[in-house]
């Protein structure tokens, strides 16, 4: 395995058919293989 870091900002936008909407954003996120494996997001 090598050393890679990831580095990005997020943005989340869900459409539903009965016209609901559902949007997350974060920014500044890094992930590593030292990084936990999972991360959670609120809905607004």
């Amino acid at each position: 395995m090598g050393d890679d870091t990831w580095r990005f900002n997020l943005f989340v936008d869900l459409l539903f058919d009965d016209g609901s909407h559902l949007s997350a954003t974060a920014d500044g996120l890094e992930v590593n293989e030292e990084s936990e494996q999972q991360q959670t997001f609120g809905l607004n």
